[in-house]
């Protein structure tokens, strides 16, 4: 999986990849942070756990941002998706070229990649996270029995705090 960030972080938490798996028998240990900016692509393998952490909303009084990214998967086998008509979005569609009541491909010419040409590519910083799975009420989950410690698996989604 990739994203390509294409807002420039004022907004927004960053993403979370970690060593998660489904059907792991234990919680991962291992996660790493990249935090938003313009341009900046992260690839990671998409069968981890993976999803954006609840961030920085734009500032008070200012106005109104929004975190603004381009997500793109890649498998190694061939998928095929249920053929949905150019009208109805939907996963592993082709590129709609050749579709006249659609404007938006049109401003995507031919050999444009070439034209635009591109920058030379900057290290981002990934942040190492010590400790993926963490507690939100310790004492509470301690007496009921469900420390992130005692966990084998991930967790039911709806006993995940949503931050929202």
């Amino acid at each position: 999986s990739s994203v390509l960030y294409l807002s420039d972080g004022e907004v927004g938490g960053p993403t979370l990849v970690t060593t998660q798996r489904l059907g792991d028998a234990q919680l991962a240990r291992e996660g790493w942070l990249v935090f938003p900016g313009a341009n900046r692509f992260c690839a990671f393998d998409g069968a981890v756990l993976h999803g954006v952490v609840p961030g920085r909303s734009y500032p008070a009084g200012g106005a109104p941002a929004r975190r603004i990214t381009f997500m793109a998967a890649f498998w190694e086998d061939s998928i095929t998706a249920r053929p949905q008509g150019h009208d109805v979005p939907g996963a592993a569609e082709p590129f709609p070229a050749h579709c006249p009541d659609l404007q938006w491909p049109k401003l995507f010419p031919e050999g444009a990649a070439k034209a635009w040409g591109a920058a030379a590519p900057k290290p981002a910083p990934v942040v190492p996270v010590p400790r993926v799975w963490q507690d939100a009420d310790e004492q509470e989950n301690r007496r009921v029995g469900r420390q992130v410690t005692a966990l084998t698996c991930l967790p039911m989604y709806d006993l995940c705090f949503q931050g929202f």
